[in-house]
């Protein structure tokens, strides 16, 4: 017998072994931390709220003299840090999938988390996953066209080729037809944004359910731009701005505008420069000197050079692309005729 108490006594663990574990076992939990951090940005607003239950569990586990719960240790740190990184790649998927879909209440839901309160990070998000968010083209799919056709479930909505009225279409019959003239038009499932030619190029905006009309912007539009529940819009005197229709708020943005182009920031043509800024007109950066901008597409600019020494190579007509990652710029195109604007 009492060589089996002996056999007991000397299994027992040495606490200085046991000290020893545990200080290697929470350094390695600090960098575990660190790099939950590092790889998932998203976990930064909810840091103190971590590192406190982090320093909590960290204490409980120095504090319990034993073995066994250095893998407990480990385990619950994985469940505390992975369970919120989980999460946030569940809403990174929804928010393709709502971008995809027309899910508009569930996608402004979405931007307006704190996990993507930052829209340039968003929009990132949105062109690595959709392609890119071309210009004239609102999040439920509205391509820029001649006659502006937007498909939003059963419905088509256009511009008239001969009469340029805007026509709602429903499984092929006609469900309204406005009187007055429109210029560009971005529906979804709600409402449709156009510009109404007829009077001084004012923005309006036509509820689908009651078919009533609303101005969104007095002043006369050029070109716009829907993003959720924003819009960005350039009237006639060069001015931007981000309209937040719903809390009718506008935001000027810049001034001496001639197009815009979205995309992670907004790519816009300033008198004889290219410049980029952010959705809230700041940190704005010098793209190209002497240049007209012609379109945006997938993190990459397109411009022709004002110079024609520049602008054409022999006969032809040059079209270059600037990738905004890289800071590279390229030919992608040579033409006899003059170059039109991409999408």
């Amino acid at each position: 017998m009492k060589l089996k108490k002996r056999e007991k006594k000397e299994k027992k663990p040495n606490k200085a072994w046991i000290f020893i574990k545990k200080g290697i076992a929470i350094f390695i939990s600090g960098i575990i931390v660190f790099s939950f951090f590092i790889m998932e940005p998203g976990l930064i607003p909810y840091a103190p709220v971590l590192l406190i239950l982090y320093l909590i569990l960290a204490v409980w586990f120095w504090i319990k003299m034993e073995a066994k719960p250095v893998r407990k240790f480990l385990v619950l740190l994985l469940l505390l840090y992975g369970i919120p990184t989980a999460s946030i790649e569940m809403k990174a998927d929804r928010f393709t999938k709502y971008t995809k879909e027309d899910h508009k209440n569930a996608l402004n839901e979405f931007l307006s988390d704190t996990v993507y309160s930052n829209r340039e990070e968003c929009f990132e998000h949105y062109e690595t996953e959709m392609l890119g968010i071309r210009n004239n083209m609102a999040l439920s799919g509205a391509a820029a066209s001649k006659n502006y056709l937007n498909k939003v479930g059963d419905r088509k909505i256009y511009r008239t080729e001969k009469d340029q009225t805007l026509v709602i279409e429903k499984n092929g019959k006609n469900e309204y037809t406005s009187k007055n003239k429109t210029g560009e038009i971005i529906a979804d499932s709600e409402q449709v944004f156009y510009i109404n030619r007829d009077e001084n190029q004012r923005l309006e905006r036509l509820d689908l359910k009651t078919k009533q009309s609303s101005v969104v912007m007095k002043d006369g539009v050029e070109k716009f731009a829907v993003l959720g529940d924003d819009i960005i819009a350039l009237n006639l005197k060069g001015e931007l701005y981000r309209l937040r229709w719903k809390d009718k708020e506008q935001e000027k943005l810049a001034d001496y505008i001639q197009g815009f182009y979205v995309g992670k920031k907004l790519f816009v043509q300033n008198s004889t420069q290219i410049v980029s800024m952010s959705y809230e007109g700041k940190n704005q950066e010098l793209l190209e000197k002497n240049a007209a901008l012609k379109g945006y597409e997938d993190g990459k600019v397109y411009y022709i050079y004002l110079d024609t020494k520049k602008n054409k190579s022999g006969e032809e007509y040059v079209l270059y692309e600037k990738d905004i990652d890289l800071d590279e710029n390229r030919v992608v195109k040579r033409s006899k005729t003059p170059i039109q604007n991409i999408y």
